[in-house]
């Protein structure tokens, strides 16, 4: 029986459009979320925004910063420093401007130092493996609670939701889910389709309820003064006049 023939093997290479996904995603990463930050920081608007949303979006960029430290990966460590400085400073603008984002602070701060307790554990003992298969489950847990705040909370005020903060969201997201199908990795690519399908799902409901608060009628005082009401004295002689011409 001859040897078997050691041949190479030519790997696949990989699409020419896979390092443009890829700095495309990494921009849309770091950008995606100016439009809420400037809703949330610049005007001070917080009406429908769940605290669990901003401390889980520290926790993924907290992560995913190890895993950039662990695999001296430089795209990693500048994409997520500048998300993570951003979702920092929406959290302490929440915590300033919410009295409930207060009042859950303590809990919400105690589980996010177990968080990065866990993420330093998997970091020396797993490697970037363990540590990236927590960054994919806290990316996908992360878009989670504004949803579930929405569907709770149906007809509640939606205007500190930046609308194309949302659209950007979805952008980036699908984006990554591309690069990572491209490239064949499913820890990216699965997380990412995961997250666009939610952030769909959560644009879809915060574009109806704007179109409902647009449609619901507003009663002020102003309106009622335009509206010509009859003094009802004057609206009851004048039913008595009519009846009186009627008899006659």
């Amino acid at each position: 029986m001859l040897p078997p023939l050691d041949l190479p093997v030519a790997l696949p290479a990989l699409p020419p459009l896979v390092p443009v996904l890829g700095t495309l995603a990494s921009a849309l990463s770091m950008t995606c979320g100016l439009p809420q930050l400037w809703r949330t920081c610049g005007r001070g608007e917080v009406a429908g925004l769940p605290p669990a949303r901003f401390w889980l979006g520290v926790a993924m960029s907290a992560c995913w910063l190890v895993y950039g430290v662990v695999t001296l990966d430089p795209a990693q460590l500048v994409t997520n420093a500048v998300v993570g400085a951003m979702g920092v400073a929406q959290l302490v603008a929440l915590l300033r401007l919410s009295a409930e984002a207060r009042e859950t602070a303590s809990s919400y701060a105690s589980g996010l130092a177990a968080w990065l307790g866990l993420v330093g554990a998997a970091a020396v003992s797993g490697g970037a493996g363990a540590v990236g298969l927590l960054g994919a489950v806290v990316g996908v847990g992360s878009t989670l609670p504004q949803l579930l705040h929405l569907l709770r909370e149906r007809g509640a005020d939606v205007s500190g939701i930046s609308l194309p903060g949302l659209v950007a969201t979805v952008a980036c997201a699908a984006t990554w889910a591309a690069y990572g199908a491209l490239r064949g990795e499913a820890a990216v690519c699965v997380p990412a389709a995961l997250q666009t399908g939610v952030h769909l799902w959560t644009l879809s409901l915060v574009a109806a309820a704007r179109r409902a608060a647009q449609c619901r009628p507003e009663t002020t005082s102003a309106t009622l003064a335009t509206v010509d009401v009859e003094p009802p004295l004057a609206s009851s002689s004048r039913s008595a006049e009519r009846y009186a011409a009627y008899s006659a």
